[in-house]
């Protein structure tokens, strides 16, 4: 079973804003120097929630998302593609059976 147009419409639509979050959350990491999950959360958390319309885990995983890409180069700040790819837990997506998925999205 495939999506239909509007469920793949949702989909687009969470993706992008996942990495418009990302793209917010990286800008001020690198701004602030700021690398850590915990303190980076304290700060951009609450505007990722307003500004993205995204709900609690989505906001939590762009936040560990950015801090990732750190760890690995700071030599720049990093800027994330409309459709980078969104780190999926239980909280985010399920299987409902065979047929069935339920995933966390802007809608």
């Amino acid at each position: 079973m495939f999506p239909d147009e509007d469920q793949k419409q949702i989909i687009i639509d969470t993706f992008v804003k996942f990495n418009e979050a990302c793209n917010f959350a990286s800008e001020i990491a690198w701004e602030k120097h700021l690398f850590n999950k915990v303190f980076l959360q304290r700060i951009v958390y609450r505007d990722i929630r307003d500004n993205f319309g995204l709900a609690s885990q989505l906001a939590v995983r762009v936040i560990g998302k950015v801090v990732e890409t750190y760890k690995a180069d700071r030599a720049h700040c990093h800027k994330f593609n409309d459709f980078g790819s969104i780190v999926y837990d239980p909280r985010i997506l399920s299987f409902k059976g065979v047929g069935e998925v339920s995933i966390n999205t802007v809608r």
